[in-house]
């Protein structure tokens, strides 16, 4: 997912309308969110796992804790995202 910028935030606000502002910030944080999850990951297989596996069970356990909170977290943004959508009004095309 390509993380947008503010001016192309700006540049869309200016022809779609301040309504849409919200959709994309909330769009924004959910990329953001993916993102830094797909980091924390990479640490967990392959050359990453090797290593990650060398720490006690009490690191592992927490750290794949944390990486379930932040599923959560982008399970709760994806829903606001959904929510925030639907109150689009018709006739407004929402595209980055």
């Amino acid at each position: 997912m390509p993380k947008l910028s503010l001016a192309d935030s700006a540049n869309h606000q200016a022809n779609s309308g301040a309504h849409l502002t919200p959709v994309l910030d909330q769009a924004e944080r959910l990329g953001t969110g993916l993102l830094q999850l797909e980091a924390m990951l990479c640490l967990c297989y392959g050359e990453g796992g090797e290593a990650f596996r060398c720490y006690s069970d009490d690191i592992q356990d927490n750290y794949l804790w944390s990486c379930a909170d932040k599923v959560e977290r982008l399970k709760e943004q994806c829903g606001a995202l959904r929510a925030l959508l639907i109150t689009v009004p018709q006739g407004k095309e929402v595209s980055a």
